[in-house]
């Protein structure tokens, strides 16, 4: 079901040419990210690529999505991002039945989401917003609409509503690094 539902909003998105390249800016962008944090630039040129794919599909903001992948991968750097490629650090909890890396976190070895690209990452990412209550209502936010989307992943004080991090200025931080790498020109 939940496929199915994502082939949909990919037929109702898909009406604009998908692209195939970044332009200059964007190219500048991703050596931006490479030079301060010291990852791999070509990974970082296809993950823009795929993140600007992802919002004209299903109108995710890419410019969010690239600043939680820099923010939680320490600019595609982090340990977990190098064995997993997991810009994300999503653990390997439902509904993921792919490849895992375990690693130790907080206390004990984890499982987490072992990707071989970056579509596979970001598509993963999507079926995480729709796979839990509290992360798909930022999916009711106006298509692109970054504030709207990171004010609904954010920590909720709702039970059971922890919000994509715990952290309570994680959205703040987020909008950080879209300003500060101008990502909203993607």
């Amino acid at each position: 079901m939940l496929f199915a539902l994502l082939q949909t909003l990919h037929a109702v998105h898909a009406q604009a040419p998908r692209p195939n390249q970044l332009d200059a800016a964007e190219k500048k962008i991703a050596a931006q990210i490479a030079s301060v944090y010291g990852g791999p630039q070509a990974y970082i040129e296809q993950f823009l690529l795929e993140a600007k794919i992802l919002e004209l599909e299903q109108g995710i903001p890419a410019p969010m999505v690239v600043g939680i992948a820099v923010l939680e991968s320490g600019g595609f750097s982090s340990f977990l991002f190098e064995h997993a490629k997991n810009p994300f650090g999503m653990r390997a909890t439902y509904p993921w039945q792919g490849d895992t890396f375990i690693m130790y976190h907080e206390g004990a070895d984890s499982p987490f989401r072992k990707y071989a690209h970056a579509k596979e990452a970001i598509q993963d990412f999507s079926v995480l917003l729709y796979s839990h209550a509290w992360l798909a209502d930022a999916l009711n936010c106006p298509d692109g609409d970054v504030n709207c989307y990171l004010n609904k992943l954010s920590a909720s004080t709702k039970p059971k509503h922890p919000g994509y991090s715990r952290d309570p200025k994680w959205g703040e931080k987020i909008k950080g690094i879209i300003n500060r790498y101008g990502l909203k020109e993607l």
